[in-house]
């Protein structure tokens, strides 16, 4: 829709905007429900600084004030109103959408524009504005303990852990001196080697130039705690742990982005046959070729003995062979020892090509209990996967399937096998591989993570939505 000017303002228009106007200063005298909502105005404002950088927050004020040519000074409701953009850098004009779609060039009447973010409230000036967009508010995630942060050093390596610090101070050039919780930053990522200013990437959208005011990152690590110096760090990833539980039950967790290394634990594996590295759902995977490519992560990583433990991972392939290796701790091929193993689209019941297979092997000879997806993953989309044993408060044991964070099999165990024994826990391959059809596999796996104790349902969603926002 084209902006009007005063003399393309009808009759017929002036009742329809004003119309718009009243339906939106209506709005102005509610305060009672406003407050209730926890947000006055009951909008959200992404702001677009000519800089660049975006902020997002609510405004302090209920009304805008404007003027325009053909209406002269009026008072708009925030809810009235869809966006506000400037066209250039030298003009103080600007291009009004109310939310009932008609356009109006104004300015603001104001110098800056009260807002309250994340980080605490700020006044904008006007002269740094790009656009201002409005939407209704969404829901306030609060959840400053339920944090996990994956720390890149700038030799390669990885901490993972849970940032000490109650706030972290930073300043920009644009916002001033800023303080901000771990709940309140997606990510903090340097562009190179040789400069202290990072991208810092807010949660609710917020992106800023900014500079650490402390020298060093508090961390609390599977292996106590530490200082990280900012010198450092390459980027910080912070995502949401779910649960305490979760956290605390943590094992090891192999990304993929670019190495073998464990961030969690003490078990890094060793990569051989070719594995490279591709983009996954976030950072790299590691890519298999279906051939001699595989990790070892050693011969203790995966001893879950007769505990609860949870398996989880991403994958993506497009393999159309009928039996394929993929994740085991198994030293030979046949069931006289115990074992657990996964496979895709393999084992006694002959599951569909592209079904993925988790398999107990209780030892002496006996069949394994073989719990099998309903979905195929071949589709060449990334798909997460997650195997448990969970044992009930009457001592019921089952093993469940979950993909793309919804549960998708289970099954009843009749024992809870000790799964211990000295065979190196392998992706990729398997000491099965020529018996009945099996290959090796080819395709990427990112994120493997093992815990020792069975996930709730919201864990297991929880780190599904961490990878799929990451994506």
């Amino acid at each position: 829709m084209k902006i009007q000017t005063p003399d393309q303002i009808t009759m017929k228009t002036i009742p329809r905007l004003f119309g718009a106007l009243c339906a939106s200063l209506f709005f102005i005298h509610q305060p009672q429900a406003a407050a209730a909502s926890g947000n006055e105005t009951g909008v959200q404002l992404t702001i677009e600084l000519r800089d660049g950088s975006h902020v997002v927050g609510k405004s302090l004020e209920d009304t805008l004030g404007v003027h325009s040519a053909a209406l002269g000074d009026v008072k708009l409701a925030w809810a009235g109103i869809r966006s506000i953009e400037y066209a250039g850098t030298n003009t103080g004009a600007a291009r009004l959408t109310a939310t009932n779609g008609d356009v109006f060039a104004v300015t603001l009447a104001a110098e800056a524009l009260r807002v309250e973010t994340g980080f605490g409230r700020t006044e904008l000036p006007v002269k740094l504005l790009r656009s201002v967009k409005v939407a209704p508010a969404k829901a306030n995630i609060a959840g400053t303990d339920s944090t996990r942060l994956t720390i890149e050093l700038r030799d390669g390596s990885r901490v993972a852990g849970k940032g000490l610090d109650d706030t972290l101070s930073f300043h920009s050039s644009a916002m001033g001196d800023l303080k901000l919780t771990w709940a309140g930053i997606r990510s903090i990522e340097y562009a190179g080697t040789n400069t202290d200013t990072a991208r810092l990437t807010a949660t609710n959208g917020d992106v800023y130039e900014v500079q650490f005011a402390a020298l060093a990152v508090h961390v609390e690590t599977s292996f106590g705690k530490t200082e990280l110096p900012v010198k450092l760090i390459r980027g910080i990833k912070v995502s949401m742990a779910g649960s305490g539980a979760m956290s605390s039950s943590l094992v090891a967790r192999w990304t993929g982005d670019g190495n073998a290394k464990d961030s969690a634990g003490h078990f890094d594996g060793q990569v051989s046959g070719g594995v490279s590295y591709v983009d996954g759902p976030a950072g790299q995977a590691f890519q298999f070729d279906g051939a001699a490519s595989k990790v070892d992560f050693g011969n203790s990583a995966g001893n879950f003995g007769t505990n609860d433990f949870t398996i989880a991972y991403w994958i993506k392939t497009t393999s159309r062979n009928p039996h394929v290796a993929f994740l085991s701790k198994r030293a030979v091929c046949d069931a006289t020892s115990t074992f657990w193993d996964t496979q895709i689209g393999s084992g006694p019941q002959n599951p569909p090509t592209g079904c993925v297979v988790f398999g107990i092997a209780p030892g002496g000879n006996r069949v394994p209990y073989d719990l099998i997806s309903h979905r195929p993953l071949n589709d060449g989309q990334s798909h997460q996967v997650v195997w448990e044993r969970q044992t009930s408060s009457a001592g019921a044991i089952t093993g469940q399937v979950y993909i793309d964070g919804a549960l998708d099999n289970s099954t009843t165990y009749p024992e809870a096998v000790d799964l211990v024994n000295q065979t190196p826990m392998v992706l990729g391959q398997s000491v099965c591989e020529g018996r009945d059809g099996i290959r090796a596999y080819a395709g990427g796996v990112a994120d493997l993570q093992l815990f020792s104790q069975a996930l709730s349902a919201e864990d297991v969603l929880a780190i599904y939505n961490e990878g799929k926002s990451a994506r």
